[in-house]
């Protein structure tokens, strides 16, 4: 039975896949750093291209949370992943003008594997048991 109460799905609170994903740029970057300051800086900037769509994208997305219609929630969910999409490919663009020294082939295998693992990470971090509040009678 529908029930005109709001919905209490609250965000997933994902600080630990965010912070498992920047310990693995981080780390990478440090590797990267031995073999030149170019590939460092261009791992650097594939991790930041991953981070501020994603982080975009969550913001975005739980907006409505809490609210009647659901056709509006995944309209956000729908809304928030073309947004997160545009994002990257600016912030692609502008890594590419603004930093001429950028090895492109480094950049785009950071930013892919940086991006697949802060999926993974993510999925990782939605897999902790969730408690679940009782229905009223």
């Amino acid at each position: 039975m529908l029930s005109n109460r709001p919905s209490t799905v609250k965000a997933p609170s994902l600080q630990k896949a965010f912070i498992a994903n920047s310990l693995l740029a981080v780390g990478a970057t440090l590797l990267a750093l031995m073999a030149s300051t170019d590939w460092a800086i261009s791992v650097l900037l594939g991790w930041v291209c991953w981070l501020l769509p994603t982080y975009w994208f969550k913001l975005k997305a739980w907006r409505r949370r809490g609210r009647f219609q659901p056709s509006k929630i995944v309209q956000s969910f729908y809304q928030a992943s073309i947004e997160k999409l545009v994002l990257t490919a600016i912030c692609c663009a502008l890594v590419f003008i603004q930093f001429p020294s950028v090895q492109p082939e480094v950049f785009i295998v950071s930013l892919f594997v940086l991006s697949l693992s802060g999926v993974v990470c993510i999925h990782w971090q939605l897999q902790t048991p969730v408690t679940r509040q009782k229905e009223d009678g």
